[in-house]
């Protein structure tokens, strides 16, 4: 079999010349600047390099939400590393269903670049818009515990 390397920076329909059916075709990945080129290609596949330290803040519940069991700081926990991706866990309960701040993120963390929202199962809305401290809810169920990860980049 023939391997091939391609240069995904410089891709053009030269990059497959020669390349034939059933050749395997060797990719160095390569991500956007702003994540660091975290991504190496291993013989077991794509790993991520986070790179250096991950930074944790703890968060505060707001308005009556509260950790959806024993709570710990694990329940609402920012952890965000050096390529400034975060990840925003939250176990929680809501005691309404209208739009209402939820969670604030402590003085010194970083904000999200831009908005992050998910949709929970039954409809409802978590997010966070971007350079906020605030997480907000809208239509979550009261009484119902909720175990959702806001995902996104961080300064």
């Amino acid at each position: 079999m023939v391997s091939k390397f391609i240069d995904f920076e410089n891709l053009d329909e030269s990059a497959f010349v020669g390349v034939q059916s059933g050749s395997d075709i060797k990719v160095k990945p390569k991500i956007s600047n702003r994540s660091g080129n975290a991504l190496t290609l291993t013989p077991q596949g794509l790993d991520v390099n986070a790179g250096g330290e991950v930074r944790e803040y703890t968060c505060t519940w707001t308005n009556g939400a509260r950790s959806g069991a024993n709570d710990s700081r694990e329940r609402r926990l920012l952890q965000v590393n050096n390529s400034n991706l975060g990840i925003l866990h939250l176990d929680f309960i809501v005691p309404r269903r209208t739009v209402m701040n939820m969670v604030e993120l402590p003085n010194g963390a970083p904000t999200p670049t831009r908005l992050i929202e998910v949709q929970t199962r039954d409809g409802g809305f978590v997010w966070i818009e971007a350079n906020s401290r605030i997480v907000k809810t809208k239509e979550c169920q009261t009484n119902t515990r909720y175990v959702i990860d806001l995902i996104g980049f961080f300064n």
